[in-house]
């Protein structure tokens, strides 16, 4: 499935026409939902949100599949004592 288009719209109105926001989101638009004019929340295709879900990785996967040199990476964490701070 393509990534979909997005339409925006006041949570208001979502509410007002529910049914036909929600066949939109079923045809493959997604739906964002404002309040206050901010992105507030998201309706979309079952299948796009599993998609989204899935894509999620751990951040050792992610540094895995860095494509950088990450040889220079340091990853030992120093047993040098820290420095004293007067609160």
């Amino acid at each position: 499935m393509q990534r979909s288009s997005m339409d925006t719209l006041q949570i208001q109105d979502a509410k007002q026409r529910f049914s036909e926001v929600a066949a939109r989101a079923a045809r493959g638009r997604a739906q964002v939902m404002t309040q206050r004019g901010k992105p507030f929340v998201v309706i979309l295709v079952i299948a796009e949100w599993k998609k989204s879900r899935s894509q999620r990785r751990t951040l050792i996967a992610g540094l895995r599949s860095c494509p950088a040199d990450l040889t220079m990476l340091v990853t030992q964490r120093s047993r040098e004592q820290g420095l004293e701070v007067e609160l």
